[in-house]
């Protein structure tokens, strides 16, 4: 049996075996059908959860309060249909009371309080932004803040 590496999810794949007739894998792009952003004041957490119809390659997000202190944390996939109609995906980071304790996908530095505004950028498999999904606070405009995914706001 060899594993296939499909972005953020692997596949068993048997080079010898076809699929069985009419069970094709139709992938479709990543359609957002839900997400959400929740803090956890007992729990000293934010957790992002998003799912999506199709397969997404990559989601990324970036995180800022001010729009000088930007954080960037990948959301994992969490799970996937078989047959490429879905997937979710979820990130928890706990919060920390120093900057200098945050690490990329588990840890930030954000409090509840500082209710930050969110960007996820969401890339097919081919690595391609296809999708965006912002959760708004503190007025903050994304298109003006370097390094993060050139999404389209209207």
């Amino acid at each position: 049996m060899i594993w296939v590496l499909l972005a953020a999810c692997t596949l068993p794949v048997d080079p010898d075996e076809q699929p069985p007739e009419g069970s094709e894998i139709d992938i479709q792009p990543p359609e957002v059908v839900d997400a959400t952003l929740a803090c956890d004041l007992e729990e000293a957490t934010w957790t992002i959860t998003l799912s999506v119809a199709g397969w997404a390659g990559r989601v990324r997000s970036w995180w800022t309060a001010d729009g000088a202190y930007v954080e960037d944390h990948l959301v994992g996939s969490q799970s996937f249909a078989p047959d490429g109609t879905g997937q979710d995906f979820l990130l928890t980071l706990s919060i920390t009371p120093d900057f200098r304790l945050v690490e990329e996908g588990s840890a930030t530095a954000l409090s509840c309080g500082a209710d930050p505004s969110v960007l996820l950028a969401i890339d097919d498999l081919d690595g391609d932004l296809y999708d965006c999904v912002v959760f708004e606070a503190q007025g903050i405009d994304w298109s003006t803040i370097d390094g993060v995914a050139p999404c389209s706001f209207e």
